[in-house]
């Protein structure tokens, strides 16, 4: 799901689409992005990188850092390229999550505040550390999380994709200890602005809801309470070889 929010154009985006993830060959890797707001064409630099990286990883059983690596630099390549085409002069950027399941689990990508949890039943077991400056406010307690979430600098990232003049690296994480019914959340910002982890959790663990529910409770809070685009993408284990 990604919608505009209460923004005139979407700069977010997710792929593959939710038909191509629910097919009988099911994709394995799944990507959401948030255009950064403020530069030109996010809109542009979240599909760039979306499709690049998915094609680049898409239908491997086992995926390294190197190409994880290799796939943001093409996505880099990409953006390079439509800079040029354009005659665009203004920053292109973009965050990145990434869920690839392989044959020993799954693993986990980011760059940027958009994140990724993974989720069992009421327990958070993992979630990505946002690349922001109030992040590593909060981490050298400078503020508290509640802080944080009103920061007038709470929109300020610390690392995005762009151009092949930056070099970066996200943060990988590996789970192999992954179970049926288990959760994947990525989302983007706008998605945090309406929900936090204790409610995403109460939401999820409602075992009377489906999926296509607790999605519907979601995009309803966000509607409302958003003033960003906003985007996610849930994904369940149903059975672990």
């Amino acid at each position: 799901m990604s919608k505009a929010g209460k923004r005139p154009y979407n700069e977010d985006f997710v792929y593959p689409d939710e038909q191509a993830a629910s097919n009988p060959e099911p994709a394995k890797v799944f990507i959401v992005c948030d255009g950064v707001g403020g530069s030109d064409k996010g809109e542009v630099a979240s599909q760039l990188v979306g499709v690049e990286m998915y094609h680049a990883l898409k239908g491997q059983d086992v995926i390294t850092d190197d190409d994880i690596q290799t796939a943001i630099g093409k996505a880099q390549v990409s953006i390079d390229g439509y800079i040029a085409d354009n005659q665009i002069e203004q920053a292109m950027a973009t965050t990145m999550t990434l869920v690839g399941f392989v044959e020993d689990g799954a693993v986990l990508a980011h760059i940027g505040d958009s994140r990724i949890y993974h989720v069992r039943n009421n327990t958070i077991l993992f979630r990505t550390e946002d690349h922001s400056l109030v992040n590593e406010m909060v981490v050298q307690s400078l503020i508290t999380e509640e802080e944080a979430k009103i920061h007038p600098q709470k929109n300020v990232i610390t690392r995005a994709i762009s151009g092949t003049d930056l070099q970066l690296k996200p943060d990988i994480h590996r789970i192999s200890d992954i179970r049926p019914k288990d959760y994947f959340f990525l989302c983007t910002d706008g998605v945090l602005e309406s929900i936090d982890d204790n409610y995403l959790v109460e939401v999820l663990a409602n075992q009377s809801l489906t999926n296509h529910r607790k999605i519907e409770i979601i995009d309803a809070l966000c509607s409302e309470n958003s003033r960003d685009n906003y985007s996610l993408y849930l994904l369940q284990v149903e059975t672990v070889d």
